[in-house]
């Protein structure tokens, strides 16, 4: 019983350890008004279509895989440096979300082959989607992170 409790302990951890950057569940305008409120985060925002295309799960297997390559490649990697990244993944089926997507300059057929990403700090940002999305977003956060830290040694 001991050896279960310290192996729930671990993974209680690791799990805590891998989740530290803060996923955003809002959406729609509540999450519109988040990146409009002008604090500096950096935001990081997938956009998907869950739909399959014609019974192909192409576009279901690259959504899961940029989530997969986001979370473990950006932000896991970067959080907190000094800035907080905050996350969220957005349904762009969901009616909701319409005025968020006008915003966001995002389009149906952008979401064809895989994800957009949004990414921003103050409100300002750009959108990138293909193969080389998730590296695009390293980038930016990298950059971003990087602009944080001379900004906090100037004061």
């Amino acid at each position: 019983n001991y050896k279960n409790m310290k192996i729930f302990a671990i993974l209680a951890i690791l799990l805590i350890t891998a989740t530290a950057y803060e996923s955003y569940w809002k959406k729609g305008d509540d999450l519109l008004g988040e990146f409009q409120n002008g604090k500096d985060e950096i935001f990081v925002v997938t956009f998907y279509n869950p739909t399959p295309v014609k019974d192909d799960y192409t576009r279901q297997t690259e959504n899961n895989r940029v989530q997969d390559e986001l979370q473990s490649e950006v932000l896991n990697t970067y959080d907190s440096k000094p800035l907080k990244i905050r996350y969220a993944s957005i349904d762009t089926t969901d009616r909701v979300n319409d005025n968020l997507l006008y915003k966001s300059h995002v389009k149906d057929d952008m979401l064809k082959d895989g994800p957009v990403i949004l990414c921003s700090r103050k409100g300002k940002g750009y959108v990138v989607w293909g193969p080389t999305a998730v590296d695009k977003v390293e980038e930016f956060v990298k950059a971003m992170q990087d602009k944080a830290t001379e900004e906090n040694t100037e004061q």
